[in-house]
């Protein structure tokens, strides 16, 4: 495969740090999509076929029936989750053809009886939308679950945790140990003693990351907050699989060999001219003054392949990154952090960390 090949297969691979809202709003389009199509064949066909579902029963058999005329959906939120875009779900819903007359409901969690019930019957991800019955057109009773309370859960892909501790200000807590360790394997771009600190997991062949780093919005951010922000990458090899591995391997080595200035500036060059290849990487090192050789050697003898594969695993795991670009930012004194998945504008990171500086 060619070079522009492999860039256009990258550029076009869904951009997983949005994958919660995404994937949420697709799920609800295509649902959209499919009803409005049947009843447009409907119109056409001037049919007066009554309208059928394919039900699931509870012995695993099928029935149809028809679609219901009363149907109540319950939509459950949570005031505390910054990202989770309830209000746009619920419109997307309220679009489906077959819940026009659909009676829907805003629960929150700290609602007396909310958690006991997403409890009770297993829901861990808010925004949830629990429906009062699956009695209704197949394109949307396919993405019912049943329920023990009786009644039907919607396939939302969200990933918003309401159970996880989280702190008076809505965000959740990291432990001082996580802090610790970050603070000695990463490098730093900008002052080390910043209040908040952002940490972005970023895969060399990812090309939502390209787009930040052309797009200049961490330089940006960081201006925006000389002394209260400073800035990590930390390799997260996930779309380019052994090229990403053995860049990483040759970043984490110029770092450690080197100085952090270069491991982040060979970051965004990577990025930047979109070569990642070990000849190239070496050459730019070597441009920066650095012992090429050395570099090399490092590599070849896989001294930071562990390290690689420790970042990697550790921040996946703890901060449950699952795409890049993944950012995590985070509050050096109080511990809280907020993860802002995917390759937002500078506006967004700005906010954020005003956020978590307690500014209005």
């Amino acid at each position: 495969m060619s070079k522009k090949s492999e860039e256009k297969e990258i550029v076009e691979v869904t951009n997983a740090g949005n994958q919660n809202l995404l994937y949420i709003i697709i799920i609800i389009l295509l649902i959209i999509i499919a009803i409005w199509g049947f009843f447009l064949w409907m119109q056409l066909g001037k049919t007066n076929a009554p309208v059928q579902t394919i039900v699931q029963t509870s012995t695993g058999t099928t029935q149809t029936s028809p679609i219901a005329t009363d149907i109540t959906v319950t939509i459950y939120d949570d005031k505390r989750c910054t990202d989770c875009q309830t209000d746009v779900v619920l419109e997307q819903l309220k679009w489906v053809p077959v819940l026009a007359a659909a009676n829907f409901i805003e629960r929150e969690f700290s609602e007396d009886g909310v958690s006991e019930f997403l409890e009770t019957n297993g829901i861990t991800a808010l925004p949830a939308a629990i429906f009062s019955t699956n009695n209704v057109w197949s394109e949307l009773a396919q993405y019912l679950s049943p329920l023990d309370s009786g009644e039907f859960s919607l396939a939302l892909w969200a990933s918003h945790n309401p159970f996880v501790e989280r702190s008076d200000n809505g965000f959740l807590i990291a432990e001082p140990e996580v802090l610790t360790e970050i603070k000695e394997t990463a490098y730093f771009k900008w002052p080390d003693d910043a209040k908040i600190t952002w940490v972005e997991y970023t895969d060399v062949n990812c090309g939502y990351c390209k787009k930040m780093e052309t797009d200049g919005t961490a330089n940006a951010v960081l201006a925006k907050f000389p002394e209260e922000l400073n800035k990590t990458s930390s390799n997260y090899v996930w779309v380019g699989g052994a090229a990403t591995q053995k860049a990483a391997e040759i970043l984490e080595c110029a770092g450690k060999l080197w100085w952090a200035e270069l491991f982040n500036s060979m970051i965004s060059q990577v990025l930047t001219d979109w070569d990642n290849s070990e000849e190239a990487m070496l050459a730019f090192a070597a441009e920066q003054w650095a012992d090429r050789d050395t570099i090399k050697s490092c590599l070849d003898n896989g001294e930071t392949k562990d390290i690689v594969a420790q970042k990697f695993a550790t921040w996946a795991e703890t901060f449950g990154i699952t795409g890049t670009p993944g950012n995590v930012l985070i509050n050096n004194e109080t511990w809280e952090y907020e993860i802002v998945s995917g390759a937002y504008p500078a506006d967004k990171f700005i906010e954020t960390v005003n956020k978590l500086l307690g500014n209005s």
